[in-house]
Formats: C-alpha cells, structure tokens, sequence
C-alpha cells in the first residue's frame, strides 16, 4: 500500500490548486511499523536512483518523517555510496543530511574523495557538488582543489554558494568557519567583482550581482562575530588587492565587527577597583589605561618644552657644540620617549616596551600593557608621508584590533618645526599646521567620530623653539 501511494499517489483540488492528499492511514502505518515504512520508501527509492530521476519518491518521507529519524543517517550514507552521481536534486538532499553528521565525519570525507575519482567529466556537476560538500567539511584536505577548480571553471562558485546554504531558496546556511568565510569571500570576490542590481529585471540567479550578493553575505556573517580572528580576517580581506571593488563594504564591516567586539569585551569595573582608579590608581579597564598615559604623555609633553635640561636635543642629531642638526629617526625618538615614560608607569604596575607584538604577528611602537590589556602607541615624525592617514590605516585597522587594546590606541606624532630637514605634507585639505597643537587639532578632526573615543592624538613638540 505504501508504495503504491508512492507510484499513484492521490490528489485533491482546493480552490484554484491541485495538491497531495494527506492520508491517515499512512503516517499511522509509518508510526506504527517505521521499520516496514522504511523497507518500502528505500525499495521505491533504489529504483528511481537506478533510472536516474531527479524526483525520488520515497526520499522525502526517509529524510524528514519523524518515525524514521532512527534510521535516517544509514539510509543517507548508503544511498550515497551506491549513487554517488545521483541527479542534482536528490544529490544535493543526501549531501545536505549527511553533512551535519559529524560523528560519520570521516566516512563521508571517504566518500567525497571516492566520489571525485568515480565520476567521469561527463558528471562534472555531480563531482562539483561532491567537492563542494566536501571542502565545507574537510576545508584543509579540498581547499586546494576547489581553488584549482575555480582557476578552470568559475561555476564552482555557485555550486559552493548552493551547497553552502546561501542560494536564493535555501532555507539554511551551513555553519561555515572563519577561516572558511574568510577564503570563499576571498575565492568569488576575486572571480566576481562588485555589482549592482540592474534597474530592470532580470532572469536566474547567477548572474555578477548575485555573486556580489554571496561575498555581501558572507562579509555580514564575519562581521557579525565579535572574536579578534573574525575582525583579523575582514582585515586580511580589506587589504587583498583582489578584494579592491568591496573594500568600502570590508571597511564599514570591519568598522561595525570591532565595535561589536569591544562591547562584547567591555568589562565593568567592580566598586574596589573603581574607587583605586578615581584614587589615582591602578587602571580598571583599558579606557582607563588608554587615559592615563594619555595624560603622562601630555605631562611629557610640557616637561620637554619647560626644561632646563633641555630634554628636546634628545629627538636631534647634535653637532660638536651641541646645537641640533637634523632630527633623529622614528626608531631613537620612540627610545627616548619609552625611556621618560616608563618610570612614570611602573608604579601603576604598567610596563611600556618598544616595538610591542600584536595580534597577526604585526609591531607596533611602544604597548602599555597590564594583566588583560593593552594600549598601543603608533608614532610618526612630522614630515613623514602618511603622517596624515595612519591613525586610521595603521593604528586602528591593525593594532588596535588586538584583543587586549580592545580598541583602544593612541597617535603620536614628534613635532620638529621650522628646523626640521624634511618637508611637512600639507593636510588634505591643504592647510600646513604652524604649531604643534594645531596638527593635533587637525589630526582629531580627521578621525571619524566614533573613532575619537578610543584613539587619542597627542603631538609632542620636540623643536626646543
């Protein structure tokens, strides 16, 4: 009776619709006896696979009926190893299923890899689909081929988008890692430039702007994750030269991610060590930190321009008489400022260091860290050629990303004057800052507004004038 109902299955009309009857007696019979249920769909199953349908009838019923869920993982892996170039539909609903079942993870790595070899070129689609599955659950074995792939053929795109879960009447997405986010944002963004929908209609779904669509979603998913590698992979992709045409997109994402992260990792200082921050003491959380070196460096600052030491020279190259004569390099001049910062920390249990280590194996100048935080400091001579754009190039899209400045950093930049040997770059909008305290106010003005809370600019006069 059940696979009768499967062969002349029984219709009824409701209005303007035709539709499938729903009868009682077979979900009782497949309640009742799930094991004769099973027998009959996957007898009725096996012989639509042999023809090569791309209905199966019976597949359904295995795949989503509540009293053959005991059964379902075994009937899905046998299938798939006795027609692994199954038609695309049925084939992508086996992969489907059997994707999830990690427990069997290393039985359908074996079966993609054999799949691979079996199927002849007349199948390609087929080996597609099978490569697809399988680098969504072994990346590290098939990535390799699926970018070889990509080099022949860029229809591996939208086979990979499919199977992934991001095409146009998918109902859910695989749960894909950083990593793999990261790399096939990367492999159809290089394939597919940016594109916009046209103003007029249009017909499928694989046209450019429905590739745009794909990497769109999977820059929206990285930035949705507040972790330190997914804001580390949306940086990796907004500095990829094959990515050029979604940079806007990557940068407002990486934006959006970072201040999701520092939200995520803001942590409330309890009453005690509020109360020994407001006393002058030991910083509570980074912005606290961030605000008291800031304020040492301001100190700094004034000790430099009123001493009677003259502590400026330090910055300048000086000649047998003493007197300045050329500015020192970047490197010396952050030496000199870790030297007068550092004893100035220490009694906060802080500690400054050159060249401090980030996160993606990136330097900085000088880290301020304590335990869980960190505050880096970017620092620039006054007439170095990005002196304008790095607090946001340098600073924040790299350094700052780090999981322990949670955001935080600090521009500096050594302000030489009118006898320094190189030539000051005029701001972009053209103006040439006299003073020190007007390039700082012109350096803040550049940063975006939600950027000054957590990235100071401090400009320290080193010109003794």
């Amino acid at each position: 009776m059940l696979a009768v109902q499967l062969a002349v299955p029984l219709f009824e009309r409701q209005e303007n619709s035709t539709r499938q009857r729903d009868l009682d007696w077979e979900r009782a019979l497949t309640a009742l006896r799930p094991d004769l249920a099973r027998d009959a769909f996957v007898a009725m199953a096996r012989a639509y696979f042999a023809a090569g349908e791309q209905r199966i009838e019976g597949l359904y019923a295995l795949l989503h009926e509540p009293a053959l869920e005991d059964f379902r993982d075994d009937i899905a892996f046998g299938f798939l190893h006795d027609f692994p170039g199954a038609a695309s539909i049925p084939l992508s609903e086996l992969l489907d299923h059997a994707m999830t079942v990690t427990q069997r993870r290393d039985e359908f790595v074996k079966l993609a890899r054999r799949a691979r070899q079996k199927l002849s070129g007349a199948e390609m689609e087929g080996r597609d689909r099978w490569l697809a599955a399988g680098y969504l659950v072994s990346p590290l074995e098939f990535q390799s081929e699926i970018e070889a792939r990509a080099a022949a053929d860029s229809g591996i795109v939208w086979v990979l988008r499919d199977i992934a879960g991001y095409g146009l009447r998918a109902s859910a997405s695989f749960a894909l890692s950083i990593a793999q986010l990261e790399f096939v944002a990367r492999l159809t963004g290089s394939i597919f430039p940016e594109a916009a929908l046209p103003l007029q209609g249009w017909s499928g779904d694989r046209n450019p702007w429905d590739a745009a669509e794909f990497v769109h979603a999977l820059i929206s998913k990285l930035s949705a994750l507040p972790s330190a590698t997914a804001g580390e992979a949306l940086a990796r992709l907004a500095a990829d030269g094959a990515m050029v045409s979604y940079r806007d997109m990557l940068l407002h994402a990486l934006s959006d991610q970072s201040a999701r992260r520092r939200e995520v990792d803001y942590r409330q200082p309890n009453w005690r060590e509020a109360s020994v921050a407001l006393a002058n003491g030991a910083p509570a959380n980074v912005a606290d930190l961030c605000a008291l070196v800031v304020a040492h460096l301001a100190d700094i600052a004034v000790q430099i321009g009123s001493a009677n030491t003259d502590i400026y020279k330090q910055f300048w190259n000086e000649d047998r008489y003493g007197r300045p004569q050329g500015e020192k390099p970047e490197e010396s001049c952050r030496d000199v400022l870790v030297t007068l910062l550092r004893p100035r920390l220490l009694k906060f249990g802080a500690m400054a260091e050159p060249e401090g280590h980030m996160a993606a194996d990136r330097r900085t100048d000088i880290a301020i860290s304590m335990p869980g935080m960190k505050v880096v400091v970017e620092l620039k001579r006054d007439s170095h050629s990005e002196v304008w754009s790095a607090a946001e190039t340098q600073l924040d899209r790299f350094y700052t990303r780090d999981p322990e400045a949670k955001g935080f950093g600090i521009y500096g930049v050594f302000w030489f004057g009118a006898k320094r040997e190189g030539k000051l770059k005029p701001a972009p909008d053209g103006v040439i800052p006299r003073t020190a305290a007007a390039m700082a106010d012109a350096l803040r003005a550049r940063l975006p507004e939600k950027t000054r809370a957590r990235i100071d600019v401090i400009v320290l006069d080193v010109s003794g004038s």
